[in-house]
């Protein structure tokens, strides 16, 4: 494990008062190098002091920790961890600002949004403050425009937000004691601690502040994990969503709208997976999904053939049925036989 920190930006020091918080970002980093840099120069231009910007590295090797020495004031950590939450958890352990936030290598935050963030927790029974977000895509000319918004929740629709919605978590900043009261992030995830979090947050009701202010731009690409157009994690994502919910529905005491909730998400979840798997002709995929969906939710097989007959899905089964159907017959009886002769030799073959 290598430990480094430099000092801090010229300057920072002499602007440092005991009335104004330190605020920690925490960057979980690994093999980032084409990306980190930005998302390092959107915390240099915020319009606050002070900061302390924690970068665990989980051990890169394409260059990243090479780009991070040319930044003096960054504290890195960098060796091998349990993913990106693993990662979270240690910048937690380091961090000694009052107010913590959670910065992505993919992302930036808006400019000179801090003082705006920092404000309300001048309230001490204020434990957090939440921002607006945006997704921004990159266009073939390399620029980015935005291409959804995400406004934070009232107190009131929070939990339902969190659960069925985008919680826009890196929007979010957390007064640091937040964490010792309802835990930090379970490891065992690796892309829906975040949404686990957020739940065990809006369940216990906490007062926090909300800002029109944009605080966060989320930048799509394919190595996203949190907005990926091309759907490169989606299946593993709705797993975890699967074993999200069947946790909290587990619990003793939870609230009957958050079971109303949950129950919600994992029927659309399951819907929408069965439905994805069995248009590419992944049958035990897509009973994985329906069995999943059936587990919590008696009314699913309905709403399912309901979606079949919404969508152009059975249309394009039938297409894809005709097309295999066509492809065994050109294959002809002898090309089977033969398929069928070489299997069986390879099997009765002797080790």
């Amino acid at each position: 494990m290598v430990w480094r920190s430099k000092g801090r930006l010229a300057g920072m020091e002499q602007n440092l008062t005991q009335s104004r918080p330190l605020v920690s970002i925490i960057t979980p980093s690994f093999n980032r190098a084409d990306l980190i840099g930005h998302a390092i120069e959107s915390v240099l231009k915020q319009d606050y002091s002070p900061i302390e910007h924690i970068i665990i590295d989980g051990g890169s090797t394409d260059g990243t920790l090479d780009l991070l020495a040319q930044y003096p004031h960054l504290k890195v950590v960098s060796g091998p961890d349990n993913g990106m939450y693993d990662a979270l958890n240690k910048g937690l352990k380091l961090a000694q600002g009052e107010i913590v936030g959670f910065l992505n290598t993919d992302d930036l935050y808006a400019l000179e949004v801090f003082e705006a963030i920092v404000a309300p927790f001048a309230n001490p029974v204020v434990e957090a403050v939440a921002g607006r977000a945006e997704v921004l895509r990159a266009g073939e000319d390399g620029k980015l425009t935005p291409v959804a918004e995400i406004i934070p929740s009232s107190p009131d629709n929070l939990l339902e937000q969190t659960v069925l919605g985008q919680p826009a978590f890196n929007a979010w900043f957390f007064r640091r004691s937040l964490f010792e009261r309802i835990g930090a992030f379970e490891t065992g995830y690796r892309f829906a601690a975040d949404r686990d979090f957020m739940i065990r947050l809006a369940l216990a009701r906490i007062m926090y502040a909300r800002t029109d202010t944009l605080v966060y731009r989320y930048c799509q690409h394919a190595g996203s994990l949190t907005f990926n157009r091309e759907n490169t994690f989606l299946t593993e994502i709705m797993q975890e969503h699967l074993k999200l919910t069947d946790g909290f529905l587990r619990k003793d005491g939870l609230p009957e709208n958050a079971k109303v909730f949950l129950r919600k998400m994992r029927t659309r979840d399951t819907l929408r997976m069965a439905e994805f798997h069995l248009t590419k002709l992944e049958l035990g995929k897509a009973w994985f999904f329906a069995r999943e969906g059936i587990r919590f939710d008696p009314g699913w097989p309905p709403k399912f053939i309901n979606k079949l007959y919404q969508t152009s899905l059975v249309d394009g089964l039938l297409k894809r049925i005709g097309s295999f159907y066509f492809t065994f017959r050109q294959s002809g009886i002898h090309g089977i036989t033969r398929r069928v002769a070489i299997w069986y030799h390879k099997k009765k073959r002797p080790a």
